[in-house]
């Protein structure tokens, strides 16, 4: 089937309601960017960085200088953590830079321009660093730019995890073979990209990071990266272990509509537009009084049902061939305040609301919601679980996912006679929610089984369920992780995933296929968590929050202090990544991508 041309009402409010949770981002990203050197570590709690690779880079200039980069000081730390050298701060500089830089151009790019420096709280990616000022106030520097800010974020960043790396050594942590493996799976994947670029793996560092940035560089980096976060880990893990039941329950007591669950459903009745003529007699499409009267008084009718099965069957005589009431069996007021409306939230959770009840509340220029009560709050008792899974992507155009995600399922003919049918594995505990009868995409299916009947002629275990995942999984979020969520919350995934999951016979080992509006699942669940969906929400903040106050208490500007050992080594960093920056803008002009 060919490709629609036209958005669907469903497409245009999926849109409408991301650009609603790029506003909420934006929030909360302008107030973390306002921090000053004097408040130390907690500013950049968050210390571990991700290596990302910025697109367009091939091909900046690359010079032989490495070894002196590599060995000469840039900066120094106090506390015996040592020094910095000029490689080292070019690669955290550079990978700042390439982080925001991303961040703000997909943004743009999916919502629409404005948005990426909303979320990152004023990040302009088309312009250089350099020549934009940063709003936040940033002591020892005047009149901040961000590439001030990217400076004073390595400085931050370098500190937080070298001292945390050091700190880990002193209490006896190591990486183990699985953290290894994870580090050697992202040089290899960095080499296939550099490979696939004409590069080598060291000409490609170079050019992506800096002079001086080589294999054996970039590997202690991530080595050390990593340490910090075990770290973190354990060091948050023991906090949580020292939390009493009575810590627990006074903080749910606190604010019970925090952790409190409720069930909604809801159906926006968009508002149609017409044609209108501004002062300059250029006509536009827009949302009148009249539209917008014509939909509240649909959204009126809509209320007026009785029960959840009237009210979709009444839904789905004015909705669009792709649109239908939305269902949240399970969601939280923080998901409904940003995902759909702020006035929705304070009237499920608020007093005398019943279930069944419904109401209508007006989405400004745009429609009218019916909303409907299916649970009023509740405290989650059920478990979290951690799950692994394999995502086959539908292979038609109009059953593809929204996901970003490459397609690498098996290369395989599904009909492959050299594993067994599944029928064949009479022992296994299979538990399958779809069978290829079912299927509505059988190509798409049929892969899917191939890998879960691979995966039942082999060991049947997790680790040989994650090599899979590894190798075929379409699920970009946790294809590099084998395919694990952890600590899944009731209602967190979609409806035919969830159920799988928290279906009360499910048993460690369990494999099946699921069929979601992504594609097949194939399943392998892990284990249920010790802890109720609410209290793993509260031991993870409060842990959270004593790790904070303890980085803020230990890793303090007095304790490590930096120092600058040759300015020119930092100067020539930045330089650099400005020069990349223009480069990156200049070939986005040319290219007509910013808009």
């Amino acid at each position: 089937m060919g490709k629609k041309t036209e958005k669907t009402q469903a497409e245009l409010y999926r849109e409408q309601r991301k650009a609603r949770l790029a506003k909420a981002a934006a929030k909360k990203n302008k107030k973390a960017n306002r921090v000053t050197m004097s408040k130390g570590a907690k500013a950049a709690i968050a210390i571990i960085i991700v290596v990302a690779l910025a697109s367009g880079i091939a091909g900046f200039a690359v010079s032989n200088s490495g070894v002196k980069y590599r060995k000469a000081a840039a900066l120094s730390i106090g506390g015996d953590v040592g020094t910095v050298s000029a490689a080292e701060y070019s690669f955290y500089y550079r990978t700042i830079f390439n982080n925001y830089f991303e961040y703000a151009y997909q943004y743009d790019s999916q919502y629409g321009q404005g948005y990426g420096a909303m979320v990152t709280g004023g990040f302009d990616y088309t312009k250089s660093p350099d020549e934009q000022s940063y709003s936040g106030e940033l002591e020892g520097y005047e009149n901040p730019t961000w590439a001030d800010f990217f400076d004073y974020t390595v400085r931050t960043q370098i500190v937080n995890i070298k001292a945390f790396a050091k700190l880990a050594a002193e209490k006896g942590l190591t990486l183990d073979e699985d953290e290894i493996k994870t580090i050697d799976d992202q040089i290899n994947s960095v080499k296939e990209t550099a490979s696939k670029n004409n590069y080598s793996l060291g000409a490609y560092l170079k050019a992506s990071y800096g002079d001086g940035v080589s294999k054996g560089l970039f590997r202690k980096i991530l080595e050390e990266q990593s340490l910090a976060s075990k770290y973190q880990e354990v060091m948050t893990e023991e906090f949580a272990g020292k939390l009493s039941e009575s810590d627990i329950e006074k903080e749910y007591k606190k604010d019970t509509d925090a952790y409190d669950k409720v069930g909604l459903a809801y159906y926006l009745v968009k508002a149609e537009t017409e044609k209108a003529k501004d002062n300059d007699g250029n006509e536009s499409e827009k949302v009148t009084d009249a539209t917008m009267k014509k939909a509240k008084a649909t959204a009126d009718k809509l209320a007026e049902s009785k029960d959840l099965d009237s009210l979709s069957k009444a839904v789905d005589k004015v909705a669009g061939a792709d649109d239908s009431l939305t269902k949240l069996p399970v969601t939280s007021k923080e998901s409904i305040t940003q995902s759909i409306d702020e006035s929705i939230a304070e009237w499920i959770y608020g007093k005398g609301v019943n279930k069944g009840d419904t109401k209508v509340f007006e989405s400004e220029n745009t429609g009218y919601y019916v909303c409907m009560v299916l649970d009023t709050p509740y405290r989650e008792e059920r478990n979290t679980i951690d799950v692994r899974h394999i995502l086959i992507n539908f292979t038609s155009d109009d059953s593809s996912s929204d996901d970003d995600s490459t397609t690498t399922a098996a290369d395989d003919s599904a009909n492959d006679e050299s594993v067994p049918a599944l029928d064949t594995f009479k022992d296994a505990p299979l538990h399958m929610s779809v069978t290829e009868e079912m299927a509505k995409d059988k190509e798409a299916y049929k892969k899917a089984e191939l890998i879960l009947r691979k995966y039942l002629s082999g060991d049947r275990t997790a680790d040989s369920f994650a090599a899979l995942a590894t190798e075929n999984s379409d699920d970009t979020g946790s294809q590099s992780n084998g395919g694990l969520y952890e600590d899944v919350a009731p209602g967190t995934m979609v409806s035919e995933f969830n159920d799988w999951c928290f279906d009360p016979s499910r048993k460690a080992g369990d494999v099946g296929i699921v069929e979601t509006t992504y594609g097949y699942h194939i399943m392998y669940f892990v284990e249920t968590n010790s802890d109720p969906e609410w209290k793993a929400t509260i031991k993870s903040s409060l842990s959270s929050t004593d790790f904070e106050e303890y980085v803020e208490e230990n890793i303090t500007a007095e304790k490590y202090p930096v120092t600058v050992v040759k300015q020119s080594y930092v100067d020539k960093a930045i330089e650099s990544t400005m020069k990349l920056a223009k480069r990156q803008i200049q070939s986005l002009t040319s290219s007509s991508t910013i808009s």
